[in-house]
């Protein structure tokens, strides 16, 4: 089994490690300006810089506060290396750690049928491998945002239920030192915070675990971020983002957005979201008609992630209605339609959800039809997603000599020839 996990995870990152020539990526907020401020930044005379040190080279000039913080993590790729090889390295990093994150939380929700299952195992490997393929369209910003959340998520439910190791808490320490405050640090602490206050409400005592998680997360943004917090809560700072005009949307845009949201999650962080409704879907019609046992607690699990889902889905499309712009241009600086960022991680803990509850209520011979099924899922997943990686479809060209595709994309570009 460790065979194939290092046999899959090379041939997961193989695609983008620069062995293969035309390794495409995404232009938005990538080439336009992300490359070029991480460059900026990453010099040694402005890397440690005061927020008010002028850099020349952007815009006629830009204080040293508008580029990334030197303790997030894509600055020192760029210091260290070329930025094609920084560039690369990133994306290398981004599908290995997406690949292992789900892997895990996987293993943690279905440890106790998958060590005797090797098709359940691989099945797995396939979801972890579905997860990290649909991080192409990744943006360099969000570093590891979205890759390892389900990992940090991991940690905290670990903490959670008290079978937590001292990892778990440097898990939750390290992760605004991979991720962006403003991209999903924000989002993560809103949820992280709701559940810490409804548990002390039901519990009637302070849960002093989850408690800890918020203040390591408080601790780390506000040491990765504190140019940005001195700049705001001292200089009284605005975000440039306070002059865009986010919130434009009619109301039959915010429905399509919505629906968008409601399958795919957004086009920065695709999502399994259709894999999870069709399983919940299943679930349902299997607990209606007597067939699956399902106690009121799991009910609950289950349904709060959908309910979760739901709010992220329409937060992030109503937050672009123009008529609600005087409510929602005052968070333009967090943009709430980021809440779409944390749907990746919720899909897939709704699908382990419920395919934990299918393969506890299952015998022998349903087992079987169950495995069955959840190949065909995972298989038509991995198409999906495939089709929409225009790396992946060039890496496969490229493998059997059909010469090199052109980029007919206008958001992509080839890196090799960026550079």
């Amino acid at each position: 089994m460790r065979l194939i996990l290092l046999f899959l995870l090379i041939l997961l990152v193989l695609p983008y490690t620069g062995f293969f020539p035309h390794v495409f990526v995404n232009v938005h907020d990538n080439l336009d300006i992300d490359v070029v401020r991480y460059m900026l930044a990453a010099r040694s005379q402005y890397l440690f810089a005061s927020n008010d040190t002028i850099i020349p080279e952007m815009m006629g000039g830009l204080p040293r506060l508008v580029f990334d913080s030197q303790f997030y993590y894509p600055i020192w790729l760029f210091y260290f290396f070329h930025p094609y090889k920084a560039v690369i390295i990133n994306m290398v990093l981004v599908h290995v750690v997406a690949f292992i994150s789900i892997y895990l939380l996987g293993k943690y929700f279905l440890k106790q049928w998958i060590e005797s299952n090797v098709w359940l195992h691989i099945w797995l490997f396939l979801l972890a491998i579905t997860f990290a393929y649909q991080q192409e369209q990744h943006l360099l910003n969000l570093g590891l945002g979205i890759a390892a959340a389900p990992l940090f998520l991991l940690s905290i439910l670990r903490i959670y239920r008290h079978e937590h190791q001292w990892w778990d808490n440097g898990i939750v320490f390290v992760f605004p030192f991979v991720s962006r405050l403003t991209h999903t640090g924000f989002f993560w602490m809103f949820f992280i915070g709701l559940f810490w206050i409804t548990d002390a409400i039901k519990n009637k005592k302070v849960n002093k675990d989850i408690l800890r998680v918020l203040l390591l997360l408080i601790i780390g943004y506000v040491i990765v971020e504190y140019r940005l917090l001195s700049a705001l809560l001292i200089e009284h700072f605005q975000s440039h983002r306070y002059e865009f005009n986010l919130n434009k949307l009619t109301a039959v845009q915010v429905a399509k957005k919505m629906w968008e949201f409601f399958w795919w999650g957004d086009y920065q962080a695709r999502s399994l979201n259709y894999v999870g409704w069709f399983l919940l879907l299943a679930m349902l019609i299997f607990y209606y008609t007597k067939k699956l046992s399902v106690n009121k607690k799991e009910r609950q699990i289950v349904f709060l992630i959908f309910g979760a889902m739901l709010f992220c889905i329409a937060i992030s499309a109503v937050s672009k209605y123009e008529k609600l712009n005087f409510i929602f241009r005052h968070f333009n600086f967090f943009d709430l339609s980021r809440f779409a960022f944390l749907l990746p991680t919720f899909s897939v803990l709704l699908i382990l959800c419920v395919v934990q509850l299918f393969l506890r209520n299952f015998d022998k011979q349903h087992f079987r039809t169950l495995i069955i099924t959840l190949y065909l899922i995972v298989f038509v997943a991995l198409g999906v997603t495939i089709k929409y990686n225009h790396t992946i479809k060039d890496f496969v060209k490229q493998i059997v000599h059909l010469g090199k595709p052109e980029v007919n994309n206008p958001d992509y570009f080839y890196l090799d020839e960026f550079f």
